[in-house]
């Protein structure tokens, strides 16, 4: 008789996470103990900081180790996914730190919404920047339901939907997550955002720097969800940006009176400033304004810089869906 099939599997896509996937691991193995019957595979893009090695040394039986270098991040999902057999399959990164309830909320979750894919945005760490906390802020749900996008380092989705809709994209180096649900949702599936769904994400930028490179390596995969005939908020978003921006400059520079220097810094913050009320409104609460309206300024200037990186690692062909 052929065992059962085990309820959960739980991907963790890695490179270069010495730091942070050991509390990553024990997370995940401490919640594993409260519900049983659940496969942990680290799939690793060849790591140059003993990442593989930190792994089978502390969890020899516990963890399954997959090498799998040069790969997109989307492709060692698909793999770790590949390797296992479960009717769950569970994605946390390797710099996240699930709650010791994680799979229990995940079960509910599922059955009481008959969803099909489960999750909610990353909690902070437990001594977060001000640049975290005003972030957070901005983007942290106010309430649980139906999402257009989950993050897929905190992501369960029913295996049998996962794989009709063909698994991550491979071709995409980021946004590999929004692409993914947003073919899940053509295909009808509910997708669910709970806040009880807990992973604290130990690898936030932490200054104006590297918040910069992280939303730069993100935008990337930006043009993934880009469809012809249909409207992509932030891309359109990142189009404003750069026209408002270079009117603003211009403005600035050529401004006669400070009545008119004052018009081009309103242009030149005016879509940073306009995301930030948007998200406010949204989340019902408001972060430092000024930080905020910085934050968002940096990220769509991120977006705008990697455009034309991101132009050429497009899909093959957009989509007329």
């Amino acid at each position: 008789m052929p065992a059962p099939r085990r309820e959960f599997a739980v991907i963790i896509p890695a490179r270069d996470a010495k730091s942070t996937i050991l509390p990553c691991l024990a997370a995940v193995l401490q919640a594993y103990a409260r519900v049983g019957g659940i496969a942990v595979t680290v799939v690793d893009n060849g790591s140059r900081d003993g990442t593989p090695d930190v792994v089978r040394a502390h969890f020899p039986d516990a963890v399954t180790v997959l090498d799998r270098p040069t790969l997109t991040v989307g492709a060692l999902r698909n793999a770790g996914a590949a390797a296992t057999d479960s009717e769950i399959c569970c994605f946390v990164d390797a710099d996240c730190v699930i709650s010791l309830d994680w799979f229990e909320r995940v079960r509910q979750v599922l059955s009481e919404r008959r969803a099909d894919a489960v999750g909610c945005y990353y909690a902070l760490p437990a001594l977060p920047t001000q640049l975290e906390t005003a972030w957070d802020r901005l983007h942290f749900p106010a309430q649980d339901g139906p999402a257009g996008m989950i993050n897929a380092g905190n992501f369960a989705v029913r295996r049998a939907i996962f794989a009709a809709a063909g698994g991550f994209s491979e071709i995409l180096p980021t946004g590999e997550d929004a692409e993914l649900c947003q073919r899940l949702a053509d295909r009808g599936a509910v997708l669910w955002q709970d806040r009880s769904i807990t992973a604290q994400h130990l690898g936030n930028p932490r200054s104006l720097g590297a918040f910069f490179r992280k939303e730069y390596w993100h935008a990337l995969g930006a043009l993934g969800t880009v469809r012809l005939g249909s409207l992509d908020r932030p891309f359109l978003m990142t189009l404003a940006f750069l026209a408002t921006t270079a009117a603003g400059v211009g403005m600035i520079l050529a401004g006669a009176s400070p009545t008119a220097r004052l018009a081009g810094v309103a242009w030149f913050l005016a879509v940073p400033l306009v995301t930030v009320v948007y998200r406010g409104v949204m989340a019902r609460r408001w972060p430092p304004i000024v930080l905020g309206v910085l934050l968002y300024w940096v990220y769509f200037a991120a977006r705008a810089v990697a455009l034309p990186a991101a132009w050429r690692l497009r899909r093959p062909a957009l989509s007329t869906s």
